[in-house]
């Protein structure tokens, strides 16, 4: 790894943005942060500098999908051709391997934004090197790659605290549409160290920011969306104070633990959107967290296949085909989701059911 000395962006829990201010969501202004803005300019720096393997200077060519789901198609060849090639998984518990790619082999100077620092962190935190960095082959603005606890080379599996580290990262933005995301292992991952994805989704709003989700239990704060409401349902929880992130994490944890254990492909994404308690009040925001369990892929992802990965199971489809970028319809797609989840989702189900109430 290069040895350049990196940026630091230190932060506390005060600077957390559950609540975007009523008149921004209304008017459409920007209420950038400073995580946002310096996030932003060095992405753009690194841009301009030539740091990634295609210019990305407007937002992928789009189209939005009739029907009542809502997806959005995104065209963008470049990122299948000229990406990194991704790595074989053939376990949720691979070992890391020091000689395969891996984020300690990035040159730091050219990929680091920063490093976050939490002033009211334990001393763990404190300690470590939570590094951001840009993903040198973008799927959308600002486009980077969370990388926790970066020297202890973890495998792609979701511990507690890079989940608690992912939630506060977005709720440093003060922006609705900076979404952060999560493949495991034989669930579309590339790359066999722990990151999540990090992006602003411009200029459209997915149908999981408003979605219905049933609690599964007065005691629980697990909630289900019902195939019903989605063609991928899934697990899916909230984040409604700065108080909830220590509890809604363990039980994210709790589940992405269990799925791990038992070999389950599994894809997480989070973003603000409705309380699930109060869907109709479109003043009262929270940050929505969703988990899929799905079928498990082994083997290596062929870069400009058509898959259902963590974007396209939120209804961001991810197209590198142009055929297929002006064929494709919602029926497709829903049935590309139905196809990946709904099996192993009704599989796990009563297990993780039990997981969450105590009834096996």
């Amino acid at each position: 790894m290069s040895p350049a000395k990196v940026r630091e962006f230190f932060f506390s829990d005060g600077d957390l943005k559950l609540q975007i201010p009523t008149i921004a969501r209304v008017t459409n202004t920007i209420q950038l942060t400073q995580f946002d803005r310096e996030l932003q300019a060095s992405w753009k720096q690194h841009m301009k500098l030539g740091h990634f393997r295609y210019d990305f200077e407007a937002p992928p060519e789009s189209r939005l999908l009739k029907g009542s789901h809502g997806f959005i198609l995104q065209y963008n060849p470049r990122r299948a051709s000229q990406r990194r090639a991704p790595q074989a998984m053939l376990h949720l518990e691979q070992t890391f391997n020091q000689d395969k790619f891996n984020f300690t082999k990035i040159d730091e100077e050219k990929e680091v934004i920063f490093q976050l620092r939490r002033l009211d962190g334990d001393v763990r935190e404190k300690e470590s090197r939570d590094l951001l960095i840009i993903n040198v082959s973008p799927l959308e603005f600002g486009a980077s790659l969370l990388v926790p606890a970066v020297d202890s080379c973890l495998p792609q599996v979701l511990t507690l605290y890079s989940i608690r580290l992912a939630i506060r990262t977005v709720l440093l933005s003060g922006v609705k549409n900076l979404k952060a995301a999560f493949n495991s292992l034989c669930a579309f991952a590339s790359v066999n160290h722990l990151h999540w994805h990090l992006y602003y989704l411009q200029n459209h709003e997915l149908k999981l920011e408003k979605i219905a989700a049933k609690k599964i239990s007065s005691s629980s704060d697990c909630y289900e969306v019902s195939e019903k409401d989605y063609p991928a349902p899934c697990w899916a929880f909230q984040i409604r104070y700065p108080g909830d992130i220590n509890r809604v994490s363990e039980s994210v944890h709790k589940l992405t633990h269990f799925l791990t254990k038992s070999n389950t492909g599994h894809n997480v994404f989070m973003t603000r959107g409705r309380n699930f308690d109060k869907p109709e009040n479109e003043e009262i925001e929270v940050l929505r967290i969703f988990v899929w369990s799905r079928n498990k892929i082994v083997g290596t992802k062929d870069p400009g296949a058509f898959v259902m990965a963590v974007c396209e199971l939120a209804g961001q489809v991810l197209l590198y085909d142009e055929d297929k970028f002006k064929t494709l319809d919602e029926d497709g797609v829903s049935a590309a989701q139905i196809e990946a989840v709904r099996e192993t989702h009704m599989e796990k189900r009563e297990e993780i059911l039990g997981l969450f109430t105590g009834k096996s």
